[in-house]
């Protein structure tokens, strides 16, 4: 089955087809892309392991400042979302 044969009874479905960017079409049709199961394994991974990772990988994920009035700005360490965010963008499944 491919993207090319496949039709979408749901009239919803198939006014916005045209509209969907490939992977966002497979994700409907219910097929994993590679991006899909390498985010999947990351997520599954503790945050030491990621930010291990990342630093191997040479990626810098900056955190955040967080403003607050009576003890000023504080910054945030990244987040693991962040964290799998840049990583999904360098790695590949063979890498994991």
């Amino acid at each position: 089955m491919t993207l090319a044969n496949t039709y979408v009874a749901h009239p919803g479905c198939n006014r916005s087809i045209g509209t969907h960017t490939k992977k966002s079409a497979l994700r409907q049709v219910g097929i994993e892309t590679p991006e899909d199961r390498v985010r999947r394994k990351l997520n599954g991974m503790s945050l030491a392991k990621l930010k291990e990772l990342a630093k191997q990988n040479g990626v810098k994920v900056k955190g955040r400042v967080e403003e607050n009035w009576l003890w000023g700005d504080q910054k945030k360490p990244p987040t693991k979302r962040q964290l799998v965010g840049k990583l999904v963008k360098i790695l590949k499944e063979t890498d994991l």
